[in-house]
């Protein structure tokens, strides 16, 4: 485990290593309601209570239901008031800094941008509709199941993918993202974190 970790260090700095983000990562931040924003089993769990639900239900039959009982605007007002952070956390924005090769994330949220801005650091943030841009000077932010800063209620469901846990959905494989990919994990190094903890580099080939 040492020596992975090392190795994977001179990777980071080298600027070959890829990140991938899930929503544990954004949780050490806080929204305006000074509350730590939400897992994706802790937006189940709301969800469910709002619907006064006694059965657990994945995240996609939550939303539909929600959407169904409130409409989709309650909906799309709900996730910006607990995933829209405040700011990001001094480990956020030490690991954001980092010289990343590119970032992917499942979050719909702000807090890599947020820590971007504090670190400084250069981010693009992008999702599944834009391209992948192969200059090295470039730092991507490819949030896979879209991102609530840049939705309206015209593009809300088009646009954000409230899915079972998962770190690479069926829409994701169907996309040019899906091959880009596939081609930096095998000639980079990829790592996840989940709660800024480090998980071991090449598992993300694993899980593709």
């Amino acid at each position: 485990m040492q020596s992975d970790l090392m190795y994977f260090a001179s990777r980071i700095f080298d600027g070959y290593a890829i990140l991938f983000l899930g929503s544990g990562f954004s949780a050490h931040s806080k929204n305006r309601q000074n509350e730590h924003l939400p897992t994706g089993g802790s937006l189940a769990r709301l969800l469910k209570g709002k619907l006064e639900f006694s059965s657990d239900y994945p995240l996609d039959v939550l939303s539909r239901e929600y959407i169904a009982k409130f409409g989709e605007t309650r909906l799309l007002s709900l996730l910006q008031e607990r995933l829209t952070a405040a700011a990001a956390s001094q480990d956020q924005v030490s690991l954001i800094g980092l010289p990343w090769r590119r970032i992917y994330t499942t979050n719909y949220d702000n807090v890599v941008e947020l820590a971007a801005n504090q670190a400084p650091k250069r981010i693009i943030a992008t999702t599944l509709r834009d391209r992948a841009d192969t200059n090295r000077a470039v730092t991507q932010c490819v949030h896979l199941n879209g991102r609530l800063s840049s939705v309206d209620i015209r593009t809300f469901q088009s646009d954000i993918k409230l899915t079972r846990a998962s770190y690479l959905t069926d829409t994701f494989l169907d996309t040019p993202w899906s091959a880009t990919f596939r081609k930096r994990s095998r000639s980079s190094n990829c790592g996840y974190v989940r709660r800024l903890q480090y998980v071991r580099p090449g598992c993300c080939q694993n899980r593709l």
